[in-house]
């Protein structure tokens, strides 16, 4: 018969396991958190960007080409495709 393992040598060798669990599983915490401070930070920077472009080199006023995409996108949209853009379908 088998010589039943000793309640010592179970404990050594569960402890690397555990520990490397524990480590990964602190290390996967911070990167979610990382990334969602990333992807909060982001619009912000964005409208900063924004409005340095718009306050130094529009000096406040619309581009040109804004008005010529609006324009056309407001002849070539109707009401339902403006409802399927916008309509996000839950997964």
């Amino acid at each position: 018969m088998a010589k039943p393992k000793n309640k010592s040598t179970l404990t050594k060798t569960k402890k690397p396991d555990r520990l490397f669990s524990q480590i990964k599983l602190q290390i996967e915490l911070a990167r979610s958190q990382v990334a969602m401070q990333v992807n909060q930070s982001l619009p912000h920077l964005y409208w900063n960007i924004n409005k340095i472009i718009n306050h130094h080199i529009l000096e406040g006023s619309r581009a040109a080409y804004s008005k010529e995409i609006l324009a056309t996108l407001s002849q070539q949209l109707n009401w339902s495709d403006f409802i399927e853009l916008v309509t996000l379908e839950e997964e």
